[in-house]
């Protein structure tokens, strides 16, 4: 379900991505406010952590930073229990990254904290029918590298993604929906809510077959 990097660098259209994490957990980085949620970037154990998520698959991919065309991208994809559930969660973050709008938040990793400015969220379509929520994040300290956030629900998926580069990025709805467009037929509408084909293990295992 997760795209491939050829598929990324196809997308972004450049061709020098590489992959450099894929990881079946949530990853160690956290956030300041607390209360702007996930926010910042995806897998944050402050967005997740007591949201109901079953299990989750993160994969990072960049290119060389220091020239013109530069990007990083992180994709994830999380099942809950429930339709409701996923889309309660796309809901419980809409509100909360309302709430960081126009605000500086600082994003801690295990090796830099870096501050950036939130703009103001925006939910393109409904967020209980597959509606997609963006928000861009500039980084303070150059203000020419920033990234889009965007998070949706689809059954009892969530797809976290954020894309950034030197002059920023308006492709992250549409690999948000072309993940969506990769998902197996049992995580249709017709797909029992905790189906175990629904997960991100499978997900990455028919990545991996393509």
């Amino acid at each position: 379900m997760l795209l491939s990097v050829g598929d990324v660098n196809s997308m972004l259209g450049v061709g020098d991505l590489q992959s450099t994490w894929d990881y079946p957990a949530l990853g160690d980085a956290s956030s300041e406010p607390r209360n702007c949620g996930g926010i910042a970037a995806p897998a944050l154990r402050q967005a997740y952590i007591g949201s109901g998520y079953l299990s989750t698959r993160i994969q990072y991919f960049q290119n060389d930073l220091n020239q013109e065309v530069s990007y990083t991208v992180a994709q994830q994809v999380s099942n809950f229990q429930s339709s409701p559930a996923a889309s309660g969660f796309v809901v419980a973050q809409n509100n909360l990254w309302r709430s960081c709008a126009n605000q500086k938040v600082t994003l801690h990793t295990v090796s830099e904290t870096t501050y950036w400015r939130a703009g103001m969220p925006f939910m393109a379509g409904g967020e209980l029918t597959g509606g997609v929520l963006t928000v861009t994040m500039v980084q303070e300290a150059d203000f020419a590298w920033s990234c889009q956030r965007a998070l949706s629900a689809r059954r009892n998926v969530v797809i976290d993604v954020v894309i950034c580069g030197r002059h920023g990025s308006t492709k992250a709805p549409e690999l948000v929906q072309k993940i969506a467009d990769r998902m197996p037929p049992a995580c249709t509408a017709r797909a029992e809510p905790n189906d175990s084909r629904c997960t991100p293990a499978v997900f990455a295992w028919r990545w991996a077959k393509r």
